[in-house]
């Protein structure tokens, strides 16, 4: 094992160590327990000494080692030992060879003293004052050198400050201080979300005074998720984040990153509100202020949306050409002049779809509802699909299959969008079926739902990613599968869901997969979404 897996789980294990509401005692043996795991150490002891003639108390990493070893033989070692030599030296002394080394000394009548192999002896510092001695042995010569001893020398630094905590006169003094000075916002709430405390960087921040929100819910402040709280992992030490406004006095919206955790029980303080009754401080919760964030994020939004705008014109004018140019060359002699000029115009559909299915996307993730829903025959609409996918499959020897149930009705749909839907399902499937394969959309309706599926005969999804799949810039990576943005898949739960459908995709993970969406026969009453529903005829789209 490296040193530097060796530093990393020697932090976490010591902020466990730190964590936790032992006494001196027992927290002591778990630090010795650590450090010689970290080390691969099994030998050695931690010497606790209240001056230079006393041994206060000895905490052994091995019971069996030295265990006959009394308070005056110690004491013994104090005076002329490797132990003596590190207290007064007040430094880390290794013993390369402890054989041939006169400070590592024998005690008559006590045989666990090891007499072969080398041993470290490293001070613990408290107060200014050399408090203890850590003192490990190896059979192995020279064991404590180089990385390990520099490991270890860390871990001294990191005891020396754990002892500190432990003999700190106040442990809650001293968080109530930090509390206090703090540079972010910080408030102190019991487990139903009343405030008991604020320091000045949240009074600042919020606008108040501090007497002002003792009391007072988070809520009131738009931190409202007291419910969703998983008190069993703030227990365990995680804490919960969430994104959201928070208003100041004067009814600001200050876009803001909520961290909230619990505060540990030996810091619990308690507060009492207007009404006489007392709040005990549980849980803190720190806000960090990212209105800077926000605008950077709203700008990237603005220039991407105005790149997705710009796009649509000249792509526009593409297809208008290849048109065009279809007409003057309908006659040519060479037909694979045609037969580039309706790959050149399938792949610029492509790209207008994947502009506008960005739109879509940028706009349904801001709530901003459908733009427009109108009656659509839903067998014109799947056939139409498969007709503007028809020249991909070909391209690649597959065959696409309607299995469309007899009387499909009509739904209030927006039909641009549900057809790009079914357009990215099929293409997606034309991606991932093997050349020669076999695409089939079959639709019916399913009490008072329709239920559309695409199936291929794919590699399959395995089960872990079948709900990853659907989120935005997610792709399965592997060998077969081909590369993409991931975000055709992201469009069509969104557009779905938009419509109050629901979209999933059933595979065994090894062979072929069946992308499932269904949508309601009848649309929602939303006044929010003002959904513009169209008195005409059934919507078509041509090929």
């Amino acid at each position: 094992m490296t040193a530097k897996l060796d530093y990393r789980a020697l932090y976490s294990l010591l902020r466990d160590v730190n964590a936790t509401r032992d006494s001196e005692a027992d927290t002591l043996r778990k630090l010795l327990t650590h450090i010689g795991a970290a080390v691969s150490v099994s030998h050695g002891c931690l010497v606790m000494l209240r001056d230079a003639q006393t041994v206060d108390a000895v905490y052994h990493l091995n019971e069996n080692c030295m265990a006959d070893l009394t308070l005056p033989g110690w004491s013994h070692l104090l005076r002329y030992g490797l132990l003596g030599h590190v207290y007064y030296s007040r430094r880390t002394v290794a013993l390369r060879n402890i054989s041939h080394d006169p400070r590592w000394i024998g005690l008559p009548g006590v045989k666990e003293v090891p007499e072969m192999g080398s041993a470290v002896g490293l001070p613990l510092m408290h107060a200014d004052a050399v408090a203890g001695v850590l003192i490990l042995h190896h059979a192995q010569l020279d064991y404590f050198s180089g990385a390990r001893l520099a490991l270890l020398e860390e871990a001294r630094l990191l005891a020396g400050d754990l002892l500190e905590n432990l003999r700190a006169p106040s442990t809650q003094n001293y968080y109530h201080t930090v509390f206090t000075d703090a540079v972010v916002p910080i408030l102190l709430t019991d487990l139903q979300g009343r405030i008991g405390d604020i320091n000045l960087k949240a009074a600042d921040y919020l606008g108040y005074f501090r007497g002002d929100l003792i009391g007072t819910l988070m809520q009131d402040l738009n931190i409202d998720v007291i419910g969703e709280l998983d008190l069993a992992s703030l227990d365990a030490g995680q804490e919960l984040n969430l994104r959201t406004l928070v208003y100041d006095i004067n009814g600001k919206a200050l876009p803001s990153l909520v961290r909230v955790r619990r505060v540990p029980h030996q810091m619990m303080t308690a507060a009492i509100d207007a009404s006489g009754a007392s709040i005990t401080a549980e849980l803190e919760w720190v806000l960090q202020d990212m209105s800077a964030q926000t605008e950077l994020e709203q700008i990237r939004h603005d220039m991407m949306a105005m790149v997705y705008h710009d796009l649509r014109s000249p792509l526009q004018n593409i297809v208008a050409s290849i048109y065009k140019l279809g007409d003057v060359l309908k006659n040519h002699d060479n037909p694979a002049v045609l037969r580039l000029l309706q790959l050149g115009l399938r792949s610029t559909r492509q790209m207008q779809r994947l502009v506008n299915s960005l739109l879509d996307i940028q706009r349904l993730e801001e709530n901003r509802g459908i733009i427009k829903r109108e009656p659509t025959e839903l067998r014109v609409l799947l056939i139409d699909a498969v007709q503007l996918t028809q020249g991909m499959a070909e391209d690649a020897e597959q065959k696409i299959e309607l299995a469309l149930e007899d009387d499909l009705p009509t739904i209030a749909v927006d039909s641009d969008m549900i057809l790009r839907v079914v357009i990215n399902l099929i293409e997606n499937a034309i991606k991932y079926t093997p050349d020669g394969g076999t695409i089939t959309v079959r639709a019916k309706q399913d009490n008072q739902v329709v239920r559309v599926t695409v199936e291929d005969s794919g590699p399959g999804i395995p089960r872990d990613l079948q709900k990853r799949i659907f989120e935005k810039y997610s792709r399965i990576r592997s060998p077969q599968m081909r590369k993409g943005l991931g975000l055709g898949l992201a469009f069509c739960r969104l557009a779905v869901n938009a419509h109050a459908g629901r979209i999933w995709v059933e595979s065994d993970g090894e062979q072929g997969s069946a992308f499932i969406f269904t949508l309601p026969l009848q649309a929602a009453d939303d006044d929010d979404d003002r959904l513009a529903l169209s008195s005409g005829g059934a919507a078509r789209v041509s090929a």
